[in-house]
């Protein structure tokens, strides 16, 4: 942790287009477990393990990006993002939920399965990470805006 703390190297513009990506491979590994469940034929066993892994992997690969973002480029931009990753990673559990709880039930219509909208959900997350402020100085002037109200 000391190691990232003195980061004179980081490369901001590398690091959120990296964490962006990896948003991105995580809402398109929900997108395909959602394809794959809410039409017929069911995939296999072997086909379920191996998009789920990938999905375990994409959200492993999200946490690992918090860790790489050097505290000295500030805390509220940390903490923003870390509050972004955590709702993702948080509604990841309950789209596993959803997968889980719909086994053996059948929905008249793909669209109304709810896999499909914590889907949505995840991939919404998954987006809001573009919106973020990605230096301290852009997520304190945006925090401050949103005071205003009180002046």
């Amino acid at each position: 942790d000391s190691e990232l703390n003195q980061n004179n190297d980081f490369d901001g513009t590398k690091f959120w287009k990296n964490a962006l990506l990896t948003a991105e491979k995580l809402g398109f590994e929900t997108n395909k477990i959602t394809i794959m469940w809410t039409n017929s034929p069911l995939p296999s066993n072997q086909d379920m393990i191996a998009v789920c892994g990938a999905l375990e992997v994409a959200c492993l690969a999200l946490v690992s990006c918090l860790h790489t973002l050097p505290i000295s480029n500030g805390n509220l931009v940390r903490t923003r993002l870390k509050s972004g990753i955590k709702d993702i990673l948080e509604n990841c559990v309950v789209f596993s939920t959803t997968l889980v709880n719909s086994i053996g039930k059948n929905y008249p219509k793909t669209e109304q399965h709810p896999l499909v909208r914590d889907c949505g959900v995840v991939m919404k997350h998954c987006e809001y990470l573009r919106q973020l402020p990605q230096d301290n100085k852009a997520a304190c002037v945006e925090t401050i805006q949103a005071q205003t109200f009180i002046l």
